[in-house]
Formats: C-alpha cells, structure tokens, sequence
C-alpha cells in the first residue's frame, strides 16, 4: 500500500484528509511563548479568533525526528510513502523529511519518495489529491512521485489577500514584489512563482476580486476538466459567492474547496480567497494513469 503524507501547509481538512486515507504532519504555530500543532492542538475558529483580538502568531518548521518517526511506521506495516511537502523556498519542513529519509538509511531506498510541491495550501492539497488517485488506480510510488514533479510544472496557486501584512511579518514576500496598496477597495493578489510568494497585481472591489480571478483562470489557458481548487482564509460566504460566479461563467468538471488553517492562515492573515488550477496539456500516450 501506498501511504500519501503530507503537512499542514497543504489546509487538507482533517475529515478529508481521514477520508482519503491521507497523513497531515502538523507545523508548529507560536504566540509568543506558547507552542501549538496546527490543526491538532490548534482549530481554524481559535485561530482566526486569536488573530481577531490582536495575537501574532509565527510558524516553526517539522522537524526531522517527527518525519522519521511517522516513515518507520509506515515501512514497519509494510508501506511506501509519497511525501508532498510545502515549497523548500518557503520553509525547512521538505529538507526535515530529506533528513529524516537519510537517517532511515537502506530500508528507505525504493520505498519512501519526497516531492517538494514548490507550493502552498490548496496547491499542495490538489496534489495530494492526485496522488490519491494515482494510488487507488494502483500506480507504484515511484510513478506517484514522477507524475506529480509533472503536475507540478503546470499548475498554479493565486490568493488574493486583504492585505499584505501577514506575508511581510514573517519575512515570506519577494522582495521584487510590486508595492501593495493600503486604499480601501483594492486587494493585493499574490501568486506562487517558483517556489516563492509574489505579489502580482490588485484587484479592485469586493466583487471584483471574482473577476480578476476568472480572467486569470482564462488567461493562463487553464484545464477546466481537471479539478479546480478553492480556498478562503475565514471568509466562507467569499468564497461561495467566487465559485457561484466561476459557475455562472465557465464548465468546471470538479471542484474542492476548504479553509485555509493556522499554518497558512499565519501568513495570509483574514479573508483571502485562493485558486488553483492546472494548465491544459497535450494528452499523453501513456494508459492507465
């Protein structure tokens, strides 16, 4: 059996993750002194509230020991694993799980593999769910790993945040990145570019946030028959109202969509919406998969 792994960068909600059959290794989340596991010592509503009443949160990366410790069990019941973990860019947790995989030694050869998804939130969450499928149509865990480093190159994850606060307090924005406007109405929108966080455009209005979104989802040519993610930071209603106006305008095959939690949330901050999506690509000559 395959065993697909994955840490909460990715905002995999754990009755979904439960339902897949996929692990969610917890980052650490801090305000001030006091240490909590995102998503398990920590819900999306404390958090938010926290944020609300003026706490700072930070995040701290997985560390090796607890990525070993989760790998030796798999193996031990006879498993291999697929790891998919936030953008080594971003954070240490990826080179925590190369480690991790180091210290297994020979037992990890041919049976634990390690993507670096070079994203974050629902852009990891679709790769997780790719992999799930992959797995159920039994694909080996190689094959798993191979087909989603091509996922990889194709897809994209767009958020457009209310401010850019969150991502400047913890030191995550390209320093290229143009300038983020404070005028009320006008939201900056932030892409993953190469592993990294960079602020692209602005939206303008509320509704016009949707707009720019679809535009986006147009311009880059993208595979509305493959699943389309989308997300929202505390914000349901947004979000809602986002896919009932991708609906109205464009034939979505699949969608999922969730919150984005304490790992992501820290860094996002209040009410984003996010988009992810995959590019359209020549259809390839391989069967099965």
């Amino acid at each position: 059996m395959i065993r697909v792994i994955t840490d909460s960068a990715s905002d995999m909600e754990a009755a979904r993750a439960k339902e897949w059959g996929v692990e969610v290794v917890p980052l650490t989340i801090r305000f001030g002194e006091e240490v909590l596991l995102s998503g398990v010592e920590l819900s999306n509503d404390e958090f938010y509230e926290r944020l609300a009443s003026g706490q700072k949160p930070a995040t701290a990366q997985v560390n090796p020991y607890s990525f070993e410790t989760v790998f030796r069990r798999c193996l031990e019941e006879g498993d291999d694993v697929v790891g998919i973990f936030v953008s080594q860019k971003l954070s240490g947790t990826y080179q925590s799980a190369v480690l991790a995989k180091q210290s297994i030694g020979v037992e990890a050869e041919g049976h634990i593999f390690l993507v670096d998804s070079r994203f974050v939130s629902m852009g990891m969450e679709l790769l997780a769910i790719e992999a799930v499928r992959l797995r159920d149509v039994g694909a080996t865990a190689g094959e798993v790993a191979e087909r989603l480093e091509e996922m990889v190159a194709r897809l994209h994850y767009v958020i457009i945040l209310n401010d850019l606060d969150y991502l400047r307090a913890g030191g995550r924005l390209a320093t290229n990145t143009t300038a983020g406007s404070r005028h009320s109405g006008v939201f900056p929108v932030v892409a993953m570019v190469d592993g990294k966080f960079e602020n692209i455009a602005q939206a303008r209005g509320r509704k016009g946030r949707y707009s720019w979104l679809l535009e986006k989802f147009l311009s880059d040519g993208a595979d509305a028959s493959s699943i389309v993610g989308f997300n929202h930071s505390h914000v349901l209603d947004d979000m809602r109202e986002c896919m009932d106006y991708f609906a109205q305008n464009v034939d979505l095959t699949d969608t999922v969509s969730g919150e984005i939690g304490p790992t992501m949330g820290t860094h996002f901050g209040p009410k984003g919406i996010g988009l992810a999506y995959q590019k359209q690509i020549a259809k390839s000559p391989r069967k099965g998969l």
